[in-house]
């Protein structure tokens, strides 16, 4: 638990150099006590909703047997295939799925 936790840390911390740059650019920028609090406010905002999103996930993620986890991570190659392919695989699936109704009903 520990391991993971200090993974995650340093992961966060790692991805977030770069809006390290981008926030020195934004209060460099900012001209007015207003400004700066809209922005911090903007960022603790920000924040705290994908916080809440990556929480809702997690949970969400939690109801799913482990075993569709792996089929989570295919969604997106499958959709660009699909996608690339479309005209190819979709008369190939109505003709598999025609087969396999047919065989079923045969017994």
């Amino acid at each position: 638990m520990i391991k993971t936790l200090l993974l995650s840390l340093a992961s966060f911390a790692g991805t977030n150099i770069d809006d390290l740059l981008v926030n020195t650019v934004l209060f460099s920028e900012a001209s007015g006590k207003k400004e700066v609090r809209m922005l911090v406010a903007g960022k603790y905002l920000g924040m705290g909703l994908l916080l809440l999103a990556s929480c809702l996930g997690a949970a969400g993620l939690r109801l799913l047997d482990q075993r569709w986890l792996g089929l989570l991570a295919r969604l997106p190659l499958l959709e660009k295939l699909l996608d690339r392919y479309k005209e190819v695989i979709v008369p190939a699936v109505y003709i598999l799925l025609g087969l396999y109704i047919l065989l079923k009903s045969r017994g």
